[in-house]
């Protein structure tokens, strides 16, 4: 009985490592497929950024079109421009109120210091 344990063992423990090894080529074939189809992604879209430019000629043939976007992309522009403006002007106020504050505690003290002085 102990010697069927024993074999029993030896055999589990070469199942492992042969695992072991499955799991790293395994591992190593997802990686060069991942490569391969990030490669391939690529290419197409290279290939389809071609194909836009030729899309972008035409569309400069057509004056009229163009000046109506422009307009479009600059009012965009200007709204996002004027939100930024409102969160400096916030911190700006904040940074007005600092020192207005500093001041009128260093006018305070110089009052006092002048009265002490003269009483």
């Amino acid at each position: 009985m102990k010697k069927k344990k024993m074999k029993k063992k030896k055999k589990k423990k070469k199942k492992k490592k042969r695992r072991r090894r499955r799991r790293r080529r395994r591992r190593r074939r997802r990686r060069r497929r991942r490569r391969e189809e990030e490669e391939e992604e690529e290419e197409k879209k290279k290939k389809k950024k071609k194909k836009k430019k030729k899309k972008k000629k035409k569309k400069k043939k057509k004056k009229k079109k163009k000046k109506k976007k422009k307009m479009k992309k600059k009012k965009k522009k200007k709204k996002k421009k004027k939100k930024k403006k409102k969160k400096k002007k916030k911190k700006k106020r904040r940074r007005r109120r600092r020192r207005r504050r500093r001041r009128r505690r260093r006018r305070e003290e110089e009052e006092e210091e002048e009265e002490e002085k003269d009483g």
